[in-house]
C-alpha cells in the first residue's frame, strides 16, 4: 500500500481493464492513423501488463473491417489472454457483419459491443420512437446470442438518462443473455457521487437471471474521469474501460495506465507496470504525440525535484543509501516503471543541492564555486541537471 489511509472498501480481485485505445484512441482530434503493425504490437503488450478485454474497431467498411481481420488474426495466432470486442449498432448489417467475423475466427472469442444512446434528449432529435431500445435491442441480442457470440450491451449517454429509461429497458431485456452492460459517460458530465448513483441504481434494476458485470466507461470533459472511475469501481462496477494515455475524443477518456497503477499498489500485482513505459513510448511515436511533463506516471517530470527542502531531504536519503531514499517525496519507487528518481539544481535550490549535484560532476570546485551556480541560477531562471551543472563549469 502506498498509504495506510489507502486500503479498498472491498476485494478488487474481480476487477478487469478493458482497452479501449484501438478505437476510441483514433477519435483524437490530433492524432495521426497508424498502421496494423504497430496496433498488433500495442495490442501484444496491452495483454502483457494484464489487461483482459481490447474494443479492436467497428468494422463498418473495408479498412475498418482489415484492422479488425488483422487483429482477430494476431489474438488467435499468439494465443493472446485477451477478449477482443467490435462495436455494432443496431443494425442488421452489423450484426451479420459480426457473425461473419466470428464464422472466420472462431478461436478469437470475439465478443459484440452493442451500443446506442438511452439518453430520450438524444431520441428527440434523431427522430427514434420513445421505446427504440425496448423494441430493437432484444432482436439483435437474440440474433447474436442464437450464434453463440457474447454481448456487451453498451449505453450511450448513460449519465444523461433518467432512471425509468433503465428500469423499462431492463424489463424488455429478461430472458435474454447480455454478458455485461456498459455504462458511458459520452460527454464526461458525471460526478464521483453521480458515478455511484448510477452503477448502484443499474445494479438495483437487475434481476437474479441477469449478469451483474458492469463495464464504465469514463470520459474527462471535467477532469473527474479517474475519479468518477474509482467511484463506480466501489458502487459495483467490475470492468473499467478506458485508454492508454487518455487519448480519445474531446478530452480524452480515462487514463488506462493510472487505474493500471491503481491496482496494482492495491495488491493486485497481477496488473504489471514494466510494460508502461515502453507501451508509453510506442504510442507517441505510432499517434505523434508528446505526453505533458507532468502527465502522471510518464511526464518528464513527475520523478524530478529540484525545491530546497525537497531535493535536499532526497539527498540525505541518498546519502545513506536509505531504503526510503525514492519515496522521501515521491509515492513509488521509479524504478517499477523502468525509471529513475532525478534532482535538478533551479532558483529555488538550497546549498545542500548546488553541493550534491557539484560533487556528482566530479569536477573540483570551491564555496565561492557554489555561491556563483547559486547566482547563476537564479539570474537566468534555469533548471540544471548533472550535465547542465558540469557543461557550466566548462563554461
Amino acid at each position: 500500500m502506498l498509504s495506510p489511509w489507502n486500503l479498498p472498501s472491498q476485494s478488487l480481485s474481480h476487477v478487469e481493464l478493458e482497452d479501449d485505445t484501438l478505437r476510441e484512441g483514433l477519435q483524437c482530434g490530433s492524432v495521426a492513423q497508424i498502421s496494423i503493425e504497430k496496433m498488433q504490437d500495442l495490442l501484444r503488450l496491452s495483454s502483457q501488463m494484464g489487461v483482459t478485454h481490447s474494443v479492436i474497431g467497428f468494422p463498418v467498411d473495408d479498412k475498418s473491417r482489415q484492422q479488425v481481420e488483422s487483429l482477430l488474426a494476431t489474438i488467435s495466432s499468439e494465443e493472446l489472454p485477451i477478449r477482443p470486442w467490435i462495436l455494432a449498432r443496431f443494425h442488421q448489417q452489423d450484426i451479420q457483419a459480426a457473425m461473419d467475423l466470428n464464422t472466420k475466427f472462431p478461436r478469437s472469442s470475439i465478443g459484440v459491443a452493442l451500443f446506442k444512446s438511452s439518453n430520450p434528449q438524444r431520441a428527440r432529435i434523431e427522430g427514434w420512437p420513445a421505446d427504440h431500445f425496448e423494441r430493437e435491442a432484444p432482436i439483435c441480442i437474440q440474433k447474436l446470442n442464437s450464434a453463440g457470440i457474447p454481448v456487451s450491451l453498451n449505453f450511450e449517454d448513460a449519465t444523461r438518462t433518467p432512471p425509468e429509461c433503465f428500469t423499462s429497458i431492463l424489463k424488455s431485456l429478461q430472458g435474454f443473455e447480455v454478458e455485461s452492460w456498459a455504462l458511458c459517460d459520452t460527454v464526461g458530465c458525471a460526478t464521483p457521487e453521480g458515478a455511484k448513483r448510477l452503477v448502484s441504481f443499474f445494479l438495483s434494476q437487475l434481476n437474479s437471471h441477469q449478469s451483474r458485470k458492469v463495464v464504465w466507461h469514463g470520459h474527462n470533459d471535467l477532469g473527474l474521469a479517474f475519479a468518477n472511475s474509482l467511484a463506480a469501481l466501489d458502487a459495483g462496477a467490475s470492468v473499467m474501460s478506458g485508454t492508454f494515455l487518455g487519448i480519445g475524443e474531446r478530452a480524452g477518456n480515462l487514463a488506462l495506465e493510472q487505474m493500471l497503477a491503481y491496482l496494482y499498489f492495491t495488491g493486485e500485482q497481477r496488473f504489471g507496470l514494466s510494460h508502461v513505459k515502453e507501451y508509453s513510448k510506442k504510442i507517441q511515436e505510432a499517434f505523434g504525440l508528446n505526453v505533458s511533463p507532468h502527465q502522471p506516471l510518464l511526464g518528464d517530470d513527475v520523478f524530478l525535484t529540484h525545491a530546497g527542502t525537497h531535493a535536499s531531504a532526497m539527498i540525505k536519503a541518498v546519502q545513506k543509501n536509505d531504503d526510503y531514499k525514492d519515496l522521501v517525496f515521491q509515492a513509488f519507487a521509479p524504478s517499477l516503471l523502468g525509471r529513475e528518481s532525478r534532482i535538478k539544481v533551479g532558483p529555488l535550490s538550497g546549498k545542500q543541492a548546488l553541493h550534491y549535484l557539484l560533487t556528482q560532476s566530479g569536477v573540483h570546485f570551491t564555496e565561492q564555486t557554489v555561491s556563483n551556480l547559486g547566482e547563476y541560477l537564479k539570474l537566468n531562471g534555469c533548471l540544471l541537471d548533472e550535465e547542465g551543472v558540469r557543461k557550466w563549469l566548462q563554461r
